[in-house]
């Protein structure tokens, strides 16, 4: 079976409407970027639209948890460099790391950790990942080895 790529990237420009006064990004806005990018990769790399998905078969991923770490601040009209990718699938679950650099990589943003729920529209309940799903998820699945969301940056930051 083909892998497929790991480690969507692409690259955003930093809009200065999404910024407080003092030119930062606004740290609620640091998850719109991120979970943009994120559909973005999703159709660009593994040909899967979240939305037709959800239409198609009423059924969704709904955020149960978000964990996020700012490490250093977003600029207005910086590009900004970012990073996806599914650290771990259950059959009813997703965590998805999403990471911000600054456009070299040198700077670490923000690091994002975020749970999903496959839930079925009608029933209002979890459901099970399909084998079709299954099977992208351990095409592109990548499981890191930090057990917190601290020691993970320290880890992206050294290179691994």
């Amino acid at each position: 079976m083909e892998r497929l790529t790991e480690q969507p990237e692409s690259i955003a420009t930093i809009r200065f409407q999404d910024c407080d006064p003092y030119g930062h990004l606004n740290n609620g806005r640091y998850l719109n970027y991120l979970i943009n990018a994120r559909e973005d990769h999703l159709i660009e790399h593994y040909n899967f639209n979240m939305y037709n998905y959800s239409q198609e078969h009423n059924s969704t991923w709904v955020v149960s948890k978000n964990e996020i770490l700012y490490k250093f601040p977003a600029k207005a009209f910086e590009k900004v460099l970012i990073r996806t990718q599914l650290i771990e699938y259950t059959d009813r679950k997703l965590k998805i790391e999403m990471v911000m650099f600054d456009e070299s990589k040198k700077k670490l943003n923000a690091l994002l950790w975020m749970d999903m729920f496959f839930i079925n529209f009608k029933t209002q309940k979890l459901e099970k990942h399909n084998d079709d799903l299954m099977n992208l998820f351990k095409r592109v699945v990548l499981a890191i080895e930090s057990p917190t969301i601290e020691d993970r940056a320290k880890r992206i930051l050294r290179g691994k």
